[in-house]
């Protein structure tokens, strides 16, 4: 007897699947360094290109500069950012002295993000204080600039090319004009010259050099120079003489910032009654005999039912905010002296 054996062989195909492309999100390869500056003086940093890193798109990563809340920063932020060249530059003055933190977003292709602190110190200048004159320069902002720094930098630049001094530019004030925000009055002082004694002869110098048509010249067209003179300070002060002579008329300069307002802390649903220290400003002609007044940051009146009112007469801040008034708020104070 004999059997038939069947043998039936079966074939599995597989299919290949192609790996999906995982787009990773962007790591922190190394920290970024604390940055210390100081107030006056402008300065520039860039970041690594080494800092992000993500497989899928290396180190060519979108990068912003956020506040310490994340939210871009304004363009009168003293610190702003050029994405293109990487680089961190900004003008801060005195009233940014403080520790500061900002945010570096790093995103990839697939719009994944992260984040990095930037630790800033702004110093005050060693001789802030000790300043023996100013040198006023009245210009007209004629270019839309991206940002404040843009223009303050721009200017600056122009100073350095005209004396051929670069770094010796220590800003002491910037003032915006309340009806005309493009016309701009920059206050600076030459840190190169001696202190202890006054440099009459190199701020004469200075003088026949940086004139408004020299220094026209060299920030035209973005920027229009209307004026520039100079200021004796300090050791540089001349005791005044009474002379028996015919009327004439004296130039009144206007008041200057010597102590800065800082942030003003509030309590919601508490009196808030915080009053102007009498050595904020100081104008030449008046001292300390000046009349204030606040304003919002676009230089227009309070209304009589916000919160926070002025009280011109005792120099006050006054009010009770409330919780939809919680949040940093930036206002005007101005001084006027007697001839406004």
């Amino acid at each position: 007897m004999s059997s038939t054996t069947t043998l039936a062989t079966t074939t599995t195909t597989e299919t290949y699947v192609e790996p999906e492309n995982v787009n990773n999100v962007p790591v922190i390869k190394e920290r970024l360094a604390k940055i210390a500056v100081t107030a006056g003086k402008p300065f520039n940093n860039i970041v690594p290109l080494d800092i992000f890193y993500i497989t899928e798109d290396g180190t060519n990563l979108k990068l912003e500069l956020l506040d310490k809340y994340e939210k871009p920063l304004e363009a009168k932020s003293w610190i702003q950012f050029n994405a293109e060249t990487r680089n961190i530059y900004g003008l801060p003055l005195e009233d940014a002295v403080s520790k500061w933190q900002f945010k570096l977003r790093a995103t990839n292709s697939a719009n994944e993000s992260v984040f990095e602190s930037l630790d800033i110190s702004v110093q005050q200048h060693k001789s802030y204080r000790s300043v023996n004159h100013e040198i006023i320069i009245v210009a007209n902002l004629l270019n839309e600039f991206a940002s404040n720094v843009d223009w303050e930098m721009r200017l600056i630049k122009g100073i350095d090319d005209i004396l051929g001094d670069t770094q010796s530019v220590l800003v002491r004030d910037i003032w915006y004009d309340i009806l005309d925000p493009n016309l701009v009055t920059f206050i600076y002082t030459n840190e190169s010259l001696p202190k202890d004694i006054c440099p009459e002869t190199q701020l004469n110098e200075i003088i026949e050099h940086l004139t408004p048509n020299a220094l026209n010249n060299a920030v035209s067209p973005q920027i229009s120079i209307k004026s520039i003179e100079v200021k004796t300070i300090g050791t540089c002060s001349k005791p005044e003489t009474v002379k028996q002579t015919a009327p004439h008329v004296i130039k009144n300069y206007p008041p200057i910032v010597r102590n800065q307002v800082e942030l003003v802390n509030a309590t919601i649903n508490q009196l808030l009654v915080f009053k102007v220290p009498s050595d904020t400003f100081y104008d030449p002609e008046d001292g300390t005999d000046l009349k204030l007044s606040l304003l919002t940051y676009e230089r227009i009146e309070l209304d009589p039912k916000y919160w926070l009112q002025f009280d011109s007469k005792t120099n006050e801040f006054f009010g009770v905010p409330k919780f939809g008034d919680a949040g940093q708020r930036e206002h005007v104070l101005v001084a006027e002296d007697r001839e406004g």
